[in-house]
């Protein structure tokens, strides 16, 4: 699973005790100039289907215990941020404002 298969969720986690969901997004794509755009246009693909999925009701279909939590879509990404993607991040997590949804970027790194 990966941001370039828009139909699929890569994850769902709803820790015990928490009052988040979180999405999970998988991006091994680079942040590279020549890489930016198609980089981009995934990511969106990507981030409307899990709206999608929010909206439709399916999250809480096949995840009742995410009721009432605030869902984040946490993007975990294998390339530092770009100054285009820090720019994006910030963008629509400003647009998220207020929804009930929240998205963030956590860079991997292996052990």
């Amino acid at each position: 699973m990966s941001v370039e298969q828009d139909s699929i969720v890569d994850g769902v986690a709803v820790p015990e005790g928490s009052t988040n969901a979180f999405l999970l997004i998988a991006d091994y794509l680079p942040w590279t100039a020549e890489n930016e755009d198609p980089h981009l246009e995934a990511l969106v693909k990507k981030i409307n289907a899990y709206l999608r999925f929010l909206q439709s009701g399916e999250m809480l279909r096949k995840h009742p215990e995410a009721e009432g939590r605030t869902v984040i879509i946490k993007v975990i990404g294998t390339s530092p941020l770009s100054e285009a993607g820090r720019t994006f991040y910030g963008n629509l997590s400003a647009s998220f404002a207020g929804r009930g949804v929240a998205l963030e970027f956590e860079l991997f790194r292996a052990n």
